[in-house]
């Protein structure tokens, strides 16, 4: 088994029981996957400077789900129908995008 396999794996393992489905929206192509979103209490980087909030979502899905990478503007509406929008650009990490959303009013 290759380490991509079993980054794979690690990374279903861990969005089956915590992630929720979500529809992703990048232009005119809609993808349901499964992310975790989560709001970020800790420090985080914007532009080079740290800074704490309790207002900043995340959200992780795995890069073998998706065929293009995220983009500014692109949309993730769970199922409840809670939008979030791609504030900044994704972070790839061990096979996951990491993404900095924003809450769209309800």
């Amino acid at each position: 088994m290759t380490w991509a396999a079993i980054q794979s794996d690690l990374n279903a393992s861990v969005l089956r029981p915590f992630g929720e489905v979500v529809t992703i929206t990048q232009g005119a192509v809609t993808t349901e996957v499964v992310a975790v979103i989560t709001k970020m209490a800790g420090p985080w980087l914007n532009d080079g400077v740290v800074q704490i909030s309790q207002h900043i979502w995340q959200g992780l899905i795995m890069i073998s789900d998706l065929v293009t990478e995220p983009v500014l503007g692109t949309t993730l509406t769970t199922e409840a129908g809670v939008v979030y929008v791609v504030d900044q650009p994704p972070a790839h990490d061990n096979g996951m995008y990491s993404l900095i959303l924003k809450r769209r009013p309800t």
